[in-house]
């Protein structure tokens, strides 16, 4: 509720809630994940589950997520460094902050920060560089 009441009216993303799979909305799509092996993904009990799934959402909020990001509004400049600054070794050169991995590039003088969505045969994809 607070991420529809609060969050996307504010970044105005009109496109993107947090459903219950279980619920009536939810279940008049046909959809299902797919791996490349072919295998298809039937529903789940944990399918509910949110807090690191559970957001559907278009490329056009998303863009207008990463928009408001990179301008530093709502976040604060602290908030935001402190969210993407590691907390986390993920890898021999990638990280884990507060909800966004983090992989320096220092071949690029840059900082890689994303996060990969998945889930039974769903995958997005969210990077943008610091």
């Amino acid at each position: 509720d607070y991420m529809e009441w609060t969050i996307f009216p504010a970044l105005e993303m009109a496109n993107s809630e947090i459903i219950d799979p279980f619920s009536k909305d939810a279940n008049a799509y046909d959809v299902k994940g797919h791996y490349p092996s072919g295998d298809v993904k039937l529903p789940s009990y944990l399918d509910g589950v949110v807090g690191d799934k559970g957001m559907y959402s278009t490329i056009a909020d998303l863009y207008a997520f990463y928009k408001t990001i990179k301008s530093q509004n709502p976040i604060s400049d602290s908030l935001w460094a402190e969210a993407t600054s590691p907390k986390a070794k993920t890898g021999a050169s990638a990280f884990y902050g507060y909800g966004w991995r983090i992989k320096p590039l220092p071949e690029a003088n840059d900082t890689l920060i994303y996060h990969n969505g998945w889930w039974r045969g769903f995958r997005t994809y969210f990077w943008m560089s610091s």
